[in-house]
């Protein structure tokens, strides 16, 4: 779902930000994704996204509310241990995905907010 709401460009740049190896290795190949979606009234409440790669784990959630077609998503990534990823491969591991459905921007926190606080 996510996938389809956000354009391409901005879907490669989030890919890049959440894999620390996206310069060697442009795949995320997932071993395992689980998400929840709520829509009530018009608004859309994701959470939580859980999805696990060979080296990391990323936790996210956020919502979209379908009338004013605004959005807010936090994505916190975290590498696995015991696979050569070190932590300190992930200088900002919070990524904030938020404006409409027809303009999102991606940008990078040293911090989670209210959804990151909430999903940890």
């Amino acid at each position: 779902m996510l996938i389809g709401l956000i354009g391409g460009a901005l879907f490669r740049e989030l890919v890049s930000k959440l894999n620390p190896f996206s310069a060697k290795d442009p795949y995320l190949q997932l071993e395992c994704t689980v998400v929840r979606v709520d829509i009530v009234d018009g608004q859309v409440t994701v959470n939580p996204v859980l999805m696990q790669s060979d080296k990391v784990t990323i936790v996210a959630g956020g919502k979209i509310d379908l009338g004013t077609e605004a959005l807010a998503f936090e994505f916190n990534t975290r590498p696995r241990t015991g696979v050569g990823v070190s932590a300190g491969m992930f200088t900002n591991p919070f990524i904030e995905v938020a404006g409409t459905l027809a303009s999102p921007q991606a940008d990078s926190r040293e911090e989670g907010g209210a959804i990151a606080a909430r999903l940890l």
